[in-house]
């Protein structure tokens, strides 16, 4: 329980402002006069809003045990009374001889699974009875049974069998503030639609339907400390997350569990909207060709309505575009990918393995070929393990007349290895999110050949008189860290964001063209690229990213800084059918407040874009 209470992410928001919890014993009336003590609680409940506003030292947080949570669940069951009454006097009317105990096989007919309408409730109800279902069983009053039936069928689904009660911290006279009903069925706690505040609160346990005597009961138990009647939940609800109590009047953020969704963080990261979950095709013949039909250019854009959940999958999900256990992406910044998902009833939890081959150092706000390095990265879960190669060069071979857009490639390739992954903290819950990359480059890559078209460094090493193409920069090492968390802004979990914090820093070599006298060389001999110095930079490093979802055209953006420097990108995505995407991006590289280093292009903007395919079934 202890586990399962941790990872309660969704059950308590209150908020207390001040001191008007800790009301003292003097200001409070007798027990005679409790529900006039009471009027307090409501406005207190009108200050209820976020978690975050807790002042924990006011209140206290009890469970309720066997004898209180029998007691309610049991009162909660006479709300049915009169629909079971109803049922009854259907019972003695639907068939031509009353149907004795017709309440108790309604409910248990209504409750099969297999029993999906009114029709099959009847021939259901024939079966048991031995009557005829067509000429026996009146058709209107079987109709209404069954929605009666239904109906209380689905109350008691969604009634609490566990209930949190919060209280004021003062034992001498407890203050019973709210009451929640909480659903530990799911596997995960969370916060149903039962929740009495205040002077609601007192009406409630003090009502005909109820065991009026509970309220006093309760505020006895707290003051006794009676242990079997209350547990002390202070100490284990560690995960508290934001959940509606009254109706907030601003949007605040909600944190995105990482324990539980870290998988939708790094899709804010990649840009890889949230997706359905998977369903069969439509094959049927009136279905236009079915979903799969890749030029079916469905791009029309529904922005009306409001989705109210607080499911960040659900919310976050882009309509239309279905959940597949198997990706492939062809592009120019992914040049090949192929992704295996982990499905957990029909959703993506996480990239249960696969292979990439990326082409940017976007860890250090290099975009593309001007990283001078591609990574091919073999993924296992969460961690990344690859080698670093050499990026294609275009324009020549030489230095000073290789690159694009009248943009040098100043940054050689390499051979190397690279490791990285996202993690949470062991042993504590809501710790966000650890995000580290690291890689190292053992030798630059056919320095060579990369002759340039004019070398005017003379055999007296005067540098003075360097031309493009006399030096060039290898990256040696670099390492990023960072810590992150998610959340998102609206009630619909649309809008979704990632922060990281952390740092990095990295290495870089200079290499220079230089005449070298040798065996078997003279005067003019060309001259080769040689290591001649290197330095190291580093410093605080920040990165803000986001996603919209929900949306038929997802679009997202991000913004990085790092070392005097920022790159920004934004992205758009086309769901195309339910398993072919088409996505993109646009990423703006510039030195901030400082002139670009000797290696760096003074800006750049560089588009890029990639063709996602989907398949596979679970």
């Amino acid at each position: 329980m202890l586990n399962r209470m941790s990872r309660f992410g969704g059950f308590l928001l209150i908020l207390i402002s001040g001191g008007m919890i800790a009301v003292t014993a003097s200001a409070q009336p007798d027990s005679d006069s409790e529900k006039a003590r009471t009027r307090l609680d409501r406005q207190i409940s009108s200050l209820i809003r976020s978690i975050d506003d807790i002042i924990w030292s006011d209140i206290r947080i009890y469970k309720l045990e066997s004898d209180f949570k029998n007691r309610l669940v049991t009162s909660m069951q006479s709300e049915d009374e009169s629909d079971i009454e109803r049922l009854k006097q259907i019972g003695d009317i639907i068939a031509p001889e009353p149907i004795p105990g017709f309440e108790q096989t309604a409910l248990s007919i209504a409750a099969s699974p297999a029993v999906g309408n009114s029709r099959l409730f009847r021939i259901q109800l024939a079966q048991r009875t031995g009557l005829d279902p067509d000429y026996d069983i009146d058709e209107a009053e079987a109709d209404r049974a069954y929605s009666i039936a239904s109906t209380i069928i689905q109350n008691r689904k969604n009634r609490p069998k566990n209930f949190y009660l919060v209280t004021s911290s003062d034992l001498e006279k407890p203050r019973l503030i709210a009451l929640l009903g909480v659903d530990l069925e799911s596997g995960r706690p969370s916060l149903t639609s039962f929740v009495k505040v205040g002077t609601q609160l007192h009406d409630y346990l003090t009502s005909s339907n109820t065991d009026s005597t509970m309220y006093g009961e309760m505020r006895d138990a707290v003051r006794e400390k009676n242990t079997q009647m209350l547990s002390n939940q202070m100490f284990v609800l560690r995960d508290l997350a934001n959940v509606l109590i009254v109706d907030r009047t601003n949007t605040r953020a909600t944190r995105i569990d990482e324990n539980e969704e870290g998988w939708v963080l790094k899709s804010v990261s990649m840009g890889r909207p949230v997706r359905e979950e998977w369903k069969p095709a439509d094959t049927s013949s009136d279905a236009g060709g079915g979903d799969d039909d890749p030029w079916n250019f469905d791009f029309s854009l529904d922005i009306g309505g409001t989705n109210q959940t607080v499911d960040v999958t659900a919310g976050a999900a882009v309509p239309g575009a279905i959940e597949f256990p198997n990706e492939i992406v062809v592009g120019t910044d992914v040049v090949v990918a192929y992704y295996n998902y982990e499905m957990d009833a029909k959703q993506v939890k996480q990239t249960k393995w696969g292979v990439e081959l990326l082409n940017n150092f976007d860890e250090l706000n290099y975009p593309s070929i001007w990283g001078g390095r591609m990574t091919l990265n073999a993924i296992l879960r969460n961690v990344k393990i690859g080698a670093v190669l050499p990026s294609p060069r275009f324009g020549g071979e030489s230095i000073g007349e290789s690159g694009l857009f009248d943009k040098p490639q100043k940054v050689l390739g390499g051979y190397g290895i690279t490791f990285g992954g996202d993690f949470t903290a062991p042993m504590l819950n809501n710790s966000g999110l650890f995000n580290f990359h690291a890689s190292y480059t053992f030798g630059e890559a056919s320095t060579e050949a990369m002759i340039p078209g004019v070398f005017d460094i003379g055999p007296t090493g005067d540098t003075g008189r360097r031309v493009n193409g006399d030096l060039a920069y290898l990256i040696r090492y670099a390492f990023q860290g960072f810590y992150s968390f998610g959340f998102y802004a609206d009630n619909a979990a649309n809008h979704l964001f990632r922060l990281k914090l952390g740092g990095a820093v990295y290495g870089v070599d200079t290499y220079e063209r230089q005449q070298y006298f040798g065996p078997g060389e003279n005067v003019d001999s060309i001259p080769t690229l040689r290591e001649v110095g290197g330095e190291t930079r580093g410093g605080v490093a920040g990165k803000i990213e986001y996603m919209k979802g929900g949306t038929d055209i997802p679009y997202g953006a991000g913004f990085q800084y790092f070392d005097g420097s920022v790159q920004g990108n934004v992205w758009l995505q086309f769901i195309v059918s339910r398993s072919l995407d088409l996505k993109f991006e646009g990423k703006y590289f510039t030195p901030l407040f400082r002139d670009p280093r000797p290696w760096e292009s003074n800006s750049l903007v560089i588009p890029s874009v990639e063709v996602k395919y989907h398949f596979g079934t679970p």
